[in-house]
């Protein structure tokens, strides 16, 4: 046997050893991995609509693919169902809040305080309050946040029986 032929084959063998290890490397990494237990469906929902009071903050994208067509005053709304909204969020509780849609222009705000409702439009440099319940609230981008989402989904639902997937 040549030297030649004797590197081939120690080249060839470690490429073999490389790819049996990232072939397996999926299947070592979730073996280790602690087992979490088994979470009720039941509770789980219960948590989740209990929720509400739980302070978080973070990013988030909604992405509507409904091709609807451009309405006149219904632009915002129009826009959450047929396009990527980036959203920014800061939630303290069901009563003080702050979400922000951000454009490339800058970003319209909405803020919820105890004392009342605000919008933002950084655009047009505006704050505007808004002033009781409006009789048909259209829907909002912070309505899409995943957590509010999930609320609204499951309370709908409230009643009905839940199991595990």
């Amino acid at each position: 046997m040549t030297v030649v032929r004797r590197e081939k084959r120690r080249r060839w063998a470690v490429v073999a050893a490389v790819a049996a290890v990232l072939v397996s490397l999926p299947s070592v990494l979730s073996a280790l991995a602690p087992a979490g237990a088994a979470a009720d469906a039941a509770k789980l929902r219960d948590l989740v609509l209990d929720s509400a009071g739980r302070p978080y903050q973070g990013y988030a994208e909604s992405a509507g693919s409904l091709a609807l067509p451009e309405l006149p005053n219904l632009a915002a709304v129009t826009a959450l169902f047929s396009m990527r909204t980036p959203m920014r969020v800061w939630y303290a509780g069901p009563d003080r809040y702050r979400v922000d849609i951000l454009g490339t222009a800058g970003e319209h705000d909405l803020y919820r305080l105890p004392d009342g409702e605000y919008t933002w439009d950084y655009g047009d440099n505006t704050l505007t309050e808004l002033i009781g319940e409006p009789a048909v609230r259209l829907p909002r981008a912070g309505d899409l946040l995943p957590p509010e989402l999930a609320r609204r989904i499951l309370g709908a639902a409230h009643g009905d029986p839940v199991t595990a997937l």
